[in-house]
């Protein structure tokens, strides 16, 4: 039943019927609003619209939006269904766990970058790391420093291009196949070694990795960045394994932040 609270969704019909409020949300350790499918959408209500109406959160007066959100304590996308009554915490960009989003969502935007001005680079790993982030190829002509910024300047134009991130799950036996058909035999290692029937897959524009995430929403969320150097690095730490090149970065919300 229609509780009288309004529909949070910008030029969503706000009058009596509109809104079916389904959902209990805790935020900052009370109860607010009731929320739940939006008559008008179809769709389920996700984290970002908790937060544009919730107890007055002006978060993006100060451009330090959230970038993802914790849902009953497990960390997800902003754009996870809240499909129960959920605590909700929002995760800024600049706190200890946002910076380590930010710091993944990056080395996505590397990736992307290298693979669209090296033809034939095979993607491995990017995790981020405490002082910033790294990401593993195998490009038998290996990169330079004059590379670096030519990667860079790629990296400022994919955020530039705002590119939304996008989550998606998929079975196992799929991804398999469809990284098999990119050539990308390191990721099709790494999917055989899971053990879950399904898994993540984070896509921006043409470029699409193997991730358990989260992400921020898009890539013009990412703030200021810079490559720092090179290094050699053996597939999954092994000496027996194949050596990769390694790219280091670090990267801030804001660009006061690096300097």
């Amino acid at each position: 039943m229609y509780d009288g609270t309004p529909c949070p969704r910008e030029g969503h019909p706000h009058d009596v019927g509109a809104y079916d409020a389904k959902l209990r949300i805790q935020y900052g350790g009370k109860d607010h609003r009731r929320y739940g499918e939006c008559a008008g959408s179809g769709e389920p209500v996700r984290a970002t619209e908790c937060d544009a109406a919730l107890a007055g959160d002006r978060s993006g007066v100060d451009g330090n939006r959230p970038g993802a959100a914790d849902i009953d304590g497990i960390s997800v996308d902003l754009s996870t269904p809240l499909e129960q009554d959920s605590a909700v915490a929002f995760i800024r960009p600049d706190s200890e766990k946002g910076l380590e989003i930010v710091r993944h969502s990056t080395s996505h935007v590397m990736a992307q970058a290298v693979q669209e001005l090296y033809a034939g680079v095979k993607v491995t790993i990017g995790p981020a790391i405490e002082d910033g982030f790294y990401y593993d190829f195998d490009y038998a002509p290996g990169f330079t420093e004059e590379d670096l910024v030519k990667i860079e300047d790629r990296m400022k134009d994919l955020v530039r291009m705002d590119l939304p991130i996008v989550r998606k799950m998929v079975n196992k036996e799929e991804a398999i196949e469809m990284f098999r058909k990119m050539g990308e035999n390191f990721k099709v290692e790494l999917i055989e070694s899971i053990n879950d029937p399904e898994v993540s897959l984070y896509t921006q524009g043409n470029f699409t990795d193997l991730c358990r995430g989260p992400h921020l929403p898009s890539t013009g969320k990412i703030g200021a960045f810079k490559l720092l150097s090179l290094a050699g690095a053996y597939w999954r730490g092994d000496e027996k394994n194949k050596m990769l090149t390694r790219i280091y970065g670090i990267t801030f919300p804001k660009q006061r932040m690096l300097d």
